[in-house]
């Protein structure tokens, strides 16, 4: 049995249909064991930049919400800071694989890593966040989706 047959991989969304993308049935996976979560998305037409590359502000929309889903653990925790490392144009209409982990805590910040991958693993974006669990929201978590 390998070592990823023993984790547990759940599948998640927003609550209540809470953000951009989760209100049109979006979801990805979360990995406890590893704080980690990804997804495989194929950006759209209408989310076009340059003419058949995906636009600038949808790329770091996408990898806010694979970091999102990684902080699952420490739910709610609202984006403070997001630094974008463009790579790679960004292709429409390819499969891509998103990634995203916990890398650190500090206090109420969450330090996130996110990537968008080919699926051969070429990172053509990248991106570090800092996520705060706020003082004044009510205790929330993602809503787990069970496919039933």
């Amino acid at each position: 049995m390998s070592n990823m047959d023993t984790k547990k991989i759940i599948k998640v969304c927003h609550p209540d249909s809470g953000c951009f993308f989760c209100a049109r049935g979006f979801w990805g996976y979360y990995v406890e064991e590893e704080e980690r979560a990804f997804f495989e998305f194929s950006f759209p037409e209408d989310m076009q930049g340059p003419p058949g590359y995906a636009h600038g502000g949808a790329i770091a929309l996408i990898l806010d919400e694979v970091m999102s889903f990684s902080t699952k653990k420490y739910f709610p925790a609202l984006l403070s800071e997001i630094q974008v490392k463009y790579k790679r144009s960004v292709p429409l209409k390819e499969k891509l694989m998103v990634e995203g982990r916990v890398v650190e805590i500090i206090g109420r910040k969450i330090v996130t890593y996110g990537a968008i991958k080919t699926s051969g693993g070429e990172v053509l974006a990248s991106a570090s966040g800092i996520y705060v669990r706020p003082r004044n929201l009510p205790e929330t978590s993602l809503k787990i989706i069970t496919d039933d």
